[in-house]
């Protein structure tokens, strides 16, 4: 069977991890696992992603800043962002930053897969279209 999704899981907590991996497998998509902020960065750098779900609070390089990394590498990347914090704050830092979803755990495991699913039937926008930079004349 055909993955779904590729779907980049960056999350501490190894047994929430190995929870929503299984989950999500159990839907044909593909999930790969990073531990903190800077390994998540660094996959990203040597493989493509469909999606990201991303913790808010990890070691090492938290979420927020992860966020604006992996925007930087691909600007149009789906990321589903949550925390076990209820902070409004939080929540709208990370949609200012682009996450396209923002839940807060505990969360059903149907609100994951729902925002998985606009993720996928969300095209991304086209590229910005720019002038040739020619002599004009």
């Amino acid at each position: 069977m055909e993955p779904f999704m590729r779907i980049l899981l960056a999350e501490d907590d190894h047994n929430f991890a190995r929870f929503l991996r299984r989950e999500l497998e159990a839907d044909a998509h593909t999930v790969e696992w990073a531990a903190n902020g800077v390994d998540a960065v660094a996959q990203m750098m040597k493989k493509p992603y469909d999606a990201v779900i991303l913790d808010y609070r990890m070691p090492r390089l938290g979420g927020l800043h992860t966020l604006r990394l992996l925007k930087l590498l691909r600007p149009h990347l789906p990321v589903i962002a949550y925390s076990g914090s209820g902070s409004s704050e939080d929540r709208q830092a990370m949609l200012d930053q682009g996450a396209g979803a923002y839940l807060t755990k505990p969360f059903a495991l149907q609100e994951l897969k729902d925002a998985l699913q606009r993720c996928y039937v969300t095209p991304p926008p086209p590229p910005a279209h720019r002038p040739s930079q020619g002599s004009g004349a």
